[in-house]
């Protein structure tokens, strides 16, 4: 159907198509006919004018899959992950969105789709999309994202480097039931959609650290071990590893061999000398009774009360004579009692290759401790001659120097001298090391050289009478 009006002075022929949903103008101008074909509908739907000219059901299949969800992101709540809607389950829904936008179309007159036709639209309505969810295809995308998103907690601890108590920091879980709950409570609008953490505590909180003043340093001590590196060192610092950071609470009793465990393969020592029956043997754990050694003496310059200790059944060649200390696991400890009225710490570092430097942390020291010693008797020592198939009659090798034995007294006092009542006293014995030749069968004793000083008779073999006094397990 179509008819001429005149409107403001200007000829219009208007057709309404007989389904009612769109109108065609025709106007007269400069003598020519002018054709304009408006929808008379006023829907929009993802930026798009929704057309009459066929089934709103139709054209929804026809569009671009993501055009409704292209701005959709999982979101974290500190990250953004852009991740395509279809992947987590979330698809347009044809029906109900062609349903919303049937209901959204208002019926008019011909005349009133004449003149919207003519003069454009008024408002537009915007009509929401539907979606449909595919819970089970989000579970397997939350699934694989969840180790992307995993943060393992950290530990609070005592940066004793830095003098820091550095805090605790929480990790994080995908909780994937509970996103999935947050995803199908609203997938019609939701831009974003907060994903769901459990939270992961750290096993060492900041409250759970010891109440130590790692910036004061009471007392420390070092000693080197170029001299005897190899294996020893592997020890060394396995033993020193062991040890960074144990405590010593108030009035509590420390155990050197309780901390440091024992000395085994599986525990990561490895074999170097040791003194067994006054010699050099291979043994497990060589060089750990250098980590003993230097933290008896730091505990010593710290007013430490020693509970047990024994010295070395020869001086060693890295701590002055009283300052060493003997550590046999099951057999010799090294025991300490905190005597303060706060916590230590023992911090073991290597400042050179070689050095290893073992330090007290948790106050500082009320007064500085001197450490003397003065021998109170020298043991000459003898030459011991061992035959060794390995060699020729008539060759021999010195293995082993020989060197005096000593009966010492160690004085710890202040520094000052002032406070008498610091005082303490304890002994030290050394006993003689023998020099110790290899020669082949049948050698005379008289290729030898002269005895050094110091040593006053010669063994030949060993025999029971030179280990008496001497320690039947290994020194290390």
């Amino acid at each position: 159907m179509a008819a001429w009006v005149r409107v403001s002075g200007v000829l219009l022929a208007v057709a309404v198509a007989a389904s009612g949903v769109a109108a065609v103008v025709s106007y007269r101008a400069g003598g020519a006919v002018h054709r304009v074909v408006h929808s008379p509908n006023d829907v929009e739907l993802a930026g798009r004018i929704v057309p009459t000219t066929r089934s709103a059901e139709e054209w929804l299949t026809r569009l671009p899959a993501e055009c409704c969800l292209e701005d959709r992101l999982l979101f974290t709540g500190t990250e953004h992950l852009p991740v395509s809607p279809s992947k987590w389950g979330l698809a347009l829904d044809t029906a109900e969105t062609a349903a919303r936008l049937q209901a959204a179309n208002p019926k008019r007159s011909a005349i009133a789709r004449v003149k919207r036709a003519f003069f454009g639209p008024g408002q537009v309505a915007w009509v929401a999309p539907a979606f449909r969810f595919d819970q089970a295809r989000a579970t397997t995308l939350l699934t694989r994202l969840a180790p992307e998103l995993y943060r393992a907690p950290v530990n609070a601890y005592l940066d004793v480097d830095l003098y820091l108590r550095v805090p605790d920091v929480s990790g994080r879980e995908l909780d994937v039931a509970a996103t999935l709950q947050q995803i199908t409570l609203d997938p019609v609008g939701a831009v974003e959609i907060p994903l769901v953490f459990r939270e992961l505590l750290a096993r060492v909180r900041s409250h759970d650290l010891p109440a130590v003043d790692v910036g004061r340093v009471l007392a420390a001590f070092e000693t080197d071990f170029r001299k005897k590196a190899g294996p020893r060192a592997k020890n060394i610092r396995r033993a020193a590893k062991l040890l960074d950071g144990a405590l010593m609470q108030p009035g509590e009793v420390f155990s050197f061999n309780k901390v440091v465990g024992e000395r085994s393969e599986r525990n990561g020592f490895t074999w170097a000398p040791v003194i067994v029956n006054d010699e050099l043997e291979p043994g497990l754990g060589g060089g750990v009774c250098q980590v003993a050694s230097t933290l008896h003496a730091a505990a010593v310059h710290a007013g430490i009360d020693i509970v047990s200790r024994r010295s070395h059944s020869r001086p060693s060649g890295y701590a002055p004579l009283g300052l060493d200390a003997v550590v046999v696991y099951g057999e010799v400890d090294l025991q300490l009692r905190n005597p303060y009225s706060v916590p230590l710490m023992i911090h073991t570092a290597f400042p050179s290759q070689y050095v290893i430097r073992i330090e007290l942390r948790g106050m500082r020291a009320p007064a500085a401790f001197e450490h003397r010693y003065s021998v109170t008797q020298k043991h000459d020592y003898y030459r011991r001659i061992v035959e060794n198939p390995a060699l020729p009659t008539g060759q021999f090798e010195r293995t082993q120097k020989g060197s005096f034995g000593y009966d010492v007294v160690s004085v710890v006092r202040p520094a000052d001298g002032l406070d008498a009542t610091f005082t303490k006293r304890y002994y030290s014995k050394y006993h003689p090391v023998p020099e110790v030749y290899s020669v082949g069968p049948g050698t005379s004793p008289d290729v030898l050289p002269p005895l050094p000083e110091g040593a006053t008779r010669v063994q030949f073999g060993r025999g029971e009478e030179d280990l008496s006094n001497i320690a039947a397990y290994p020194e290390l």
